[in-house]
């Protein structure tokens, strides 16, 4: 049985499984996890984590005193311990740690 789960519009997830509850189960955690807001799209999970980092502060609409302090938490902070690392890479315990 083939599955396909159309998280956004402009991305599809497809997989082949050999039983139907299979299907059903892995369509169930996607759509669950889309719901969440956990979802990461498998492509978008190769990407270091500071090109993801540049692309989201430059689409935030911030006050110049905030963009420069989110800047500054990143490159102090963040940059330091996951500049290279892939998204799906880097775990909650890793974060809350």
């Amino acid at each position: 049985m083939r599955t396909r789960a159309c998280v956004q519009a402009a991305t599809a997830s497809s997989r082949h499984f050999d039983r139907k509850i299979d299907a059903q189960r892995w369509l169930d955690d996607v759509t669950t996890s889309v719901v969440t807001g956990q979802y990461v799209d498998p492509r978008s999970a190769i990407k270091p984590f500071k090109e993801y980092a540049e692309e989201w502060r430059a689409s935030q609409p911030h006050r110049p005193s905030t963009a420069k302090a989110v800047a500054q938490h990143l490159r102090c902070y963040a940059y330091p311990i996951w500049e290279k690392r892939a998204l799906g890479a880097i775990k909650p315990g890793d974060v809350q740690s």
